[in-house]
């Protein structure tokens, strides 16, 4: 059989108990509503219909979140901006429409790219923005200069099949 003893524990100490094991439980919590948020943003489409992408206004609302849960866990999280070169060229020289295939376009590459818990929106027309929770500045900058390298390489035709990115 088993033995086991009973230890009583101080006050402090029960506090100090009770307080790791609220923390535990904030920390799942906030695991399963990223997780939530996630699954919710995947029926939720930006405005240019950039499938698995949020709305600029939730992205805006979860990187509040984000950022919040970085400062009470001391945890890192990176926001990159990515902007379309020539995004303006392509819709004065084309159509709106041809802009649109554009962004679609690097949106479909920058997914190919992003983690699960990365999040990512259209932001200002020719931009998107990705946050990048957990993640360190070096490998922000690493995910950036892989971005970057694919978008150079990336070739967008429009409907009558003139290269336009």
């Amino acid at each position: 059989m088993p033995e086991f003893t009973l230890t009583q524990l101080t006050p402090a100490e029960e506090v100090e108990r009770l307080r790791r094991e609220l923390e535990q439980a904030q920390a799942r919590i906030d695991d399963l509503m990223t997780q939530l948020e996630v699954a919710n943003a995947s029926t939720t489409q930006a405005g240019d219909d950039l499938p698995g992408f949020w709305t600029t206004d939730l992205l805006l609302k979860r990187l509040d979140d984000e950022l919040d849960r970085a400062r009470r866990y001391d945890k890192q999280v990176c926001v990159l901006i990515m902007q379309i070169d020539g995004w303006e060229h392509i819709v004065r020289t084309h159509t709106p429409e041809t802009g649109t295939i554009a962004l679609r376009a690097m949106a479909r590459m920058i997914s190919q790219f992003m983690r699960r818990s990365d999040l990512a929106a259209e932001y200002a027309g020719d931009c998107f923005l990705i946050i990048m929770p957990e993640t360190p500045l070096e490998g922000a900058r690493t995910f950036g200069e892989r971005l970057c390298q694919a978008a150079e390489s990336l070739h967008v035709f429009d409907v009558s099949r003139s290269r336009v990115l």
